[in-house]
């Protein structure tokens, strides 16, 4: 079942400009997003001398998985109606979508779109078993995803951006998704700790 209609380049462009970041792009923004204000993010923690990075989990939810800047600016677009989706989930497992597995399995599933569902930034995060992390690489692989192997984990990364530009990242008996890497970095950024 085909996720293009959650997971789309629109996601991406918000994202960006929900972040205070700027893209060259020709795709059309709706009447519903005015200009964000340009916000700073906090640094990322990066490894130091070379050592891998480490994920420390906690009980996350979908706004305290978020950077904090990012989050803020998120919610400044509440007016404009750019919310936190609800029933995201509860779609998901509608159409039947193997997302749902990320709340199946004890995590997050999370949309913020606006009501017309335009420029979603979804993502998610859960404990998954080595089982179950085989399998669904396997899938994905099936699918047409590539596999890097990074200092954080196993990045899965479907490599028609022009389809589904979603990607995984598998780590530690953890796994997050992204609607796009962009997004995807921007949770797993914040979780990664430098190793002490």
């Amino acid at each position: 079942m085909s996720r293009r209609h959650f997971a789309t380049a629109a996601g991406f462009l918000v994202l960006l400009s929900l972040t205070g970041c700027a893209t060259a792009s020709s795709t059309p923004v709706t009447s519903q997003s005015a200009a964000a204000p340009t916000v700073t993010s906090t640094p990322t923690p990066t490894p130091t001398d070379d050592a891998p990075a480490k994920f420390v989990p906690e009980d996350y939810d979908c706004k305290s998985i978020l950077p904090p800047a990012t989050l803020t600016v998120f919610e400044s677009k509440k007016s404009e109606g750019f919310v936190l989706q609800d029933d995201f989930t509860d779609r998901i497992r509608t159409i039947g979508d193997d997302l749902a597995k990320f709340a199946d399995l004890g995590g997050i599933l999370c949309q913020w779109a606006y009501p017309s569902g335009s420029q979603p930034v979804n993502y998610g995060y859960s404990p998954i078993s080595a089982d179950i992390a085989a399998a669904k690489r396997a899938d994905l692989a099936k699918d047409g995803y590539t596999e890097t192997t990074n200092a954080e984990g196993i990045l899965v990364t479907n490599p028609d951006s022009a389809d589904i530009p979603d990607a995984y990242l598998f780590i530690d008996g953890y796994w997050f998704y992204g609607s796009t890497v962009d997004v995807l970095n921007v949770i797993t950024d914040n979780l990664l700790l430098a190793q002490e």
